[in-house]
């Protein structure tokens, strides 16, 4: 069956302009395309004709472009003609979770940080009727702008077929055979598992079917692999050994959520995590609080303090070494201030003790204890009793003056007693 757009350079709808196939399964064909009207990489998902599935996927994507949050790839065009049926999605540019786990696998705090935004973005979707049931290493993606960033919400498992689609275990709560198996249970299952090959870099997922395989690989354009990239977990009596068992760096409470949600056993410290919202729930009371914010160059080079996110109300100028400092007026000459000769401070109640042995400086009595000392002439030094001294003389009395006062320099004598 050959794909409906098999050449590069193809332009539809008059702006979206092929550029390189990125994934091919039966029937349909992911691209990496242009947007030249808005000029951005988008991805575009071409279906052959005669494909069974072509209006299921259009339905699938009309769904999830409703759902307007930031952590699923956006949906921004659908066209649904008969021969040249399209939809247009977001280009994720961030890394998947195989390539994060290229260096081994993830420390305990980030993983379970990345996987409980994750869920929480499933319980919203889950909210609002939509599922994925097709989550896999390659739908998870870490991208700087907006963290966490799921891709394929309900168009994977459309693509797959029904042949692909899960069903639950014999030894699952509540299994008869025959049972349809819920979506919320699946999605939980599936982040159980995205969660234990965070901690230990192993798939612990069945084999992929035939025709699922290709859906799963439905990014590889960006540089994505699906489960098949990772190994597959180690095996005890058929069952995929815990993550503790593998990897012995994982704690112990992170081990017993990952086993209550990917095995769905309840264990002593809760029930089985059945829905997206209860696996969100527990990740958070486990999860450490994300670390203060690291100094940037731009902050280590000026010597600014990281953000905090307070600020108080205060010129922030990096380059504090460049401002002039202050110097004083011209023809105004810089003043040391000095302290006053015989100056102290004052003290407390009790008194100076050293004051005590000395007279008063005015007389014979001893002054007010713990009293400040009189002032000093100004000048910084105390008055010479040999220096001469301006006497004022006249009709106007002590502190008066009138036009007939005279002046004149006396030098003081002996004092009489």
């Amino acid at each position: 069956m050959s794909t409906y757009t098999s050449e590069p350079g193809t332009l539809l709808a008059g702006r979206y302009r092929l550029v390189d196939q990125t994934s091919v399964g039966t029937g349909w064909t992911f691209w990496k395309a242009t947007d030249e009207v808005l000029a951005r990489s988008v991805t575009v998902l071409t279906f052959a004709s005669g494909f069974p599935r072509t209006a299921e996927a259009i339905t699938a994507a009309r769904a999830a472009s409703r759902l307007g949050d930031p952590r699923f790839s956006q949906v921004f065009d659908v066209e649904d003609a008969d021969e040249g049926a399209y939809v247009v999605l977001e280009w994720v540019v961030g890394e998947s979770l195989p390539d994060m786990l290229a260096a081994g696998p993830l420390d305990a705090p980030r993983a379970v940080s990345l996987l409980s935004e994750a869920a929480q973005a499933m319980a919203a979707a889950h909210a609002l009727g939509l599922t994925h049931l097709r989550l896999n290493p390659a739908c998870l993606h870490w991208t700087r702008g907006s963290g966490v960033k799921i891709t394929g919400l309900g168009i994977d498992a459309t693509l797959a077929g029904p042949a692909a689609f899960p069903t639950p275990a014999e030894d699952a709560p509540g299994y008869t055979p025959g049972m349809a198996p819920s979506p919320e249970l699946v999605d939980t299952r599936d982040l159980g598992r995205l969660l234990y090959a965070a901690l230990t870099g192993y798939w612990p997922g069945p084999a992929e079917p035939a025709g699922a395989a290709e859906a799963a690989q439905s990014h590889e354009a960006q540089g994505l692999a699906g489960p098949a990239g990772l190994p597959p977990a180690p095996e005890a009596d058929g069952v995929p050994c815990p993550p503790r068992e593998v990897f012995a760096a994982v704690p112990a409470n992170i081990d017993e959520l990952t086993c209550q949600a990917m095995f769905q056993r309840p264990s002593r410290n809760g029930l089985a995590l059945s829905t997206p919202a209860m696996l969100a729930g527990a990740l958070a009371d486990v999860a450490t609080p994300d670390p203060p914010p690291a100094l940037t160059a731009a902050t280590h080079l000026f010597g600014v303090p990281a953000d905090r996110g307070y600020r108080p109300n205060v010129p922030t100028n990096p380059y504090s070494a460049g401002d002039p400092v202050p110097r004083p007026r011209a023809g105004t000459p810089y003043r040391q201030p000095t302290t006053p000769v015989g100056w102290r401070p004052r003290v407390a109640e009790g008194g100076d003790p050293e004051r005590r042995a000395r007279p008063h400086p005015g007389g014979r009595r001893r002054g007010r204890l713990g009293a400040q000392p009189p002032r000093q002439p100004s000048g910084g030094r105390a008055a010479d009793p040999r220096r001469p001294v301006l006497v004022r003389s006249g009709r106007g009395g002590i502190g008066r003056a009138h036009a007939g006062q005279r002046e004149q320099l006396r030098r003081p004598g002996p004092r009489r007693r």
